[in-house]
């Protein structure tokens, strides 16, 4: 969500300005405007540019100089007040307010509910899921050992066993349903903690109608 915004207005508290203009790709002009400052964590890039500028506002030990300071004397206000005056200077005389039509009434009453077709909602919310569990390399790391783990637990228990008779084909099928049941358990208890921490967003962008709860669940499953 973070990502699909071209520009940010970020105020710390008391309504002060410490950065305004554009993200740039992977919010790179965000990073680089606080990276180097005393106090700033360190960004890495399997970081959250959201959550890490977050942490940048709520340090206990504010950088110095002051963050909203800092933007007023950085290139990027110069910028973006030259482009507001450059967009005042050339603006005319406002367009005359329209009220809508009863046909374009109609168009706005036939569109979806959400604010993305099918398609595009699957890609936006894969992506998404992705990037989230691209973040979480101890849960991938646990996932990923748990199941080599679980193969070759089930795998040298019936190494030996022979096909050849009813009581070892048994076996070998009773072991793979074994294995699927408990890679399948294992992975649903792992996710838990995962899906409780999106649980919040989830609410709040299935309220905006950006996706249905039938994308979320195909994604996430």
């Amino acid at each position: 969500l973070f990502g699909l915004c071209d520009s940010l207005l970020l105020l710390r508290k008391g309504g002060q300005v410490v950065f305004f203009g554009e993200l740039g790709p992977s919010a790179e002009n965000l990073v680089r405007h606080f990276q180097g400052l005393p106090g700033v964590p360190a960004y890495t890039r399997n970081m959250n540019p959201a959550t890490w500028v977050l942490d940048v506002l709520g340090s206990p030990s504010p950088p110095a100089p002051d963050l909203a300071q800092h933007y007023r004397h950085s290139p990027l206000a110069q910028t973006t007040l030259a482009t507001l005056q450059s967009l005042r200077d050339s603006s005319g005389s406002p367009a005359p307010h329209r009220p809508p039509t009863p046909t374009t009434a109609a168009v706005a009453e036939e569109r979806s509910r959400y604010a993305a077709p099918l398609g595009r909602q699957f890609r936006e919310v894969g992506v998404k899921f992705f990037r989230s569990y691209w973040r979480c390399p101890q849960y991938n790391f646990t996932r990923l050992v748990l199941a080599v783990a679980t193969g070759l637990l089930l795998g040298l228990a019936y190494l030996h066993t022979s096909i050849a008779t009813a009581a070892g084909l048994a076996s070998i099928i009773s072991v793979q349903y074994l294995s699927v049941v408990f890679t399948g358990m294992t992975n649903t208890h792992s996710v838990m903690t995962v899906v409780a921490t999106e649980r919040a967003v989830f609410y709040r962008e299935r309220a905006a109608g950006m996706y249905s709860s039938l994308v979320y669940g195909l994604v996430v499953r």
